[in-house]
């Protein structure tokens, strides 16, 4: 999974493109496609979470109940990503296209994206191009290629 075969990025570049894009749509005033967007990424996020972690759960709101339930992410998490699931469920099912939820969709998903728990999960899974794990030391402290192996060796994702 560390590489999509249908565009040659690796999971932290989709991941991160999706924010992007979630960001691009609001600023273009595509409200209802920029929910969809984030809840998107967020689902492509959640499905490289399960699959690190063996769970196989096969909707969205099952498979982030069962990786809190598992104790993989936090309660805050578990709520953040809920809230994105139900803005991107509105905008998709009733064609939501308010100003607030997008943006609030958006600032939670760059606020998950960012958290050291996910960034260190997908590190430990290979899931990062070459070399950001070392590059984001910097940004993230403790987020080198040694702390992120002491970290999930020790099953300390969360």
């Amino acid at each position: 999974m560390g590489t999509t075969a249908n565009t040659g990025q690796s999971t932290w570049e989709q991941i991160h493109g999706g924010v992007r894009e979630t960001e691009r749509l609001i600023g273009q005033k595509n409200y209802n496609l920029a929910m969809v967007k984030a809840r998107q990424t967020l689902e492509y996020m959640v499905k490289c979470l399960c699959e690190r972690y063996g769970i196989l759960e096969t909707g969205l709101l099952e498979m982030i109940d069962a990786l809190y339930s598992a104790g993989k992410i936090s309660k805050t998490t578990c709520e953040h990503y809920h809230k994105i699931r139900t803005i991107g469920n509105k905008a998709i099912h009733e064609g939501d296209n308010s100003a607030y939820n997008a943006n609030q969709a958006h600032h939670l998903l760059s606020q998950e994206v960012m958290r050291p728990s996910f960034f260190i999960c997908i590190a430990a899974a290979k899931l990062l191009p070459p070399g950001a794990a070392q590059a984001s030391s910097t940004v993230m402290p403790g987020c080198t290629p040694a702390a992120i192996a002491a970290r999930c060796a020790a099953g300390s994702c969360t």
